[in-house]
């Protein structure tokens, strides 16, 4: 952990987040008891000073490749509106990667972004979170979405380490 990160308790973290009071206690009680583990991790973050503090979850789901299982991590952004509006969720960049070409019908190559919709009704509840990972985890053992590159050649795409810093499939520790 690096010294300008703080941990905070999740019933800290809600109130001094931006979400409306209304749906604060059963927000933190639906992350804590079904993402509170160590292997998954909760951030509070503002993309500026005057943009709203919401919920950042790192989360980590297992898949089969080869016989081995890896895991997947995913960068989940949970609305002001949460939810009523349904969460966006990007596999999170670690090196260079590319998408399975199975896979593109429902992830974006460029952002990494998952359109879960063509295989996950939203059904704006806190429930229907918990069915779309357990949907994610069925598509993620089908067809394994996300492979590494070892070799830089390998990737062709022009990214630059600016645009990978714009992208919201890139932890940003300085928002937290």
């Amino acid at each position: 952990m690096s010294s300008n990160e703080k941990k905070l308790d999740i019933r800290d973290a809600i109130n001094m987040s931006s979400y409306p009071l209304n749906i604060r206690q059963g927000f933190a009680k639906f992350l804590e008891s079904t993402y509170g583990s160590q292997k998954h991790k909760l951030f509070l973050f503002a993309r500026n000073e005057t943009a709203p503090k919401l919920f950042l979850l790192q989360l980590q789901i297992p898949a089969k490749f080869n016989g081995q299982s890896y895991d997947i991590s995913l960068l989940v952004y949970f609305p002001l509106n949460f939810p009523e509006i349904e969460p966006e969720i990007f596999f999170e960049k670690i090196g260079t990667v590319k998408i399975n070409p199975n896979c593109t019908f429902y992830i974006d190559e460029d952002t990494l972004k998952i359109n879960y919709s063509l295989f996950y009704p939203w059904e704006k509840s806190m429930e229907s979170f918990r069915g779309l990972i357990a949907e994610l985890y069925n598509q993620f053992n089908i067809a394994f979405p996300v492979f590494n590159l070892t070799n830089k050649s390998d990737n062709n795409d022009g990214n630059t380490d600016k645009d990978e810093d714009q992208s919201d499939c890139v932890l940003k520790k300085k928002l937290m």
